[in-house]
């Protein structure tokens, strides 16, 4: 059965960012494979597209570019905030907003982020709304473990569905 639309798709996987040879930044490994509906939306559409078409046993190596992982590192989505919003009770949450910490964050139209806090200041916090790995190639080997027929529910759904989903 071949990796496409409508599939459940079981892969393992190492990615580097600077090359095959650099440190890895992320993995799943062949015991605890990452499980996903190919074409749902859930993994990087040029990271569908390197194993597109590929079956159970089959390995993968790919090298995908900023622009087509998670854009270029746009220095607009660096903004900075003024302190006193991330105030609780008239207090600084320090624990939260601290230089080098990703905080999940929403907008007035309450979409979500994830942000990193680039520095506190005396008056104001600045934050990076980019992608951790924005501006970052990356580099991807691995394999394909396992290849299903989604269910009809997890078509309707758009997700895999395994233990406590949707019940």
């Amino acid at each position: 059965m071949k990796v496409q639309e409508g599939k459940v798709v079981s892969v393992y996987y190492e990615m580097y960012l600077e090359s095959f040879d650099s440190e890895m930044v992320e993995s799943a490994q062949k015991d605890n494979p990452h499980i996903f509906l190919f074409g749902s939306g859930e993994m990087l559409p040029s990271f569908e597209k390197g194993i597109e078409n590929l079956q159970k046993g089959d390995s993968f190596k790919l090298e995908i570019k900023a622009a087509d992982a998670f854009g270029e590192h746009d220095p607009d989505k660096v903004v900075e905030i003024p302190k006193e919003q991330f105030y609780e009770d008239g207090k600084f949450d320090s624990e939260v907003i601290f230089e080098g910490n990703v905080v999940p964050m929403k907008d007035q139209e309450g979409n979500h982020y994830e942000a990193t806090i680039l520095g506190v200041g005396p008056e104001k916090v600045r934050i990076d709304f980019n992608h951790p790995l924005a501006g970052e190639d990356l580099f991807i080997t691995g394999g394909i473990d396992e290849v299903r027929d989604a269910t009809p529910e997890e078509l309707a759904h758009g997700h895999t569905h395994g233990d406590g989903c949707c019940h």
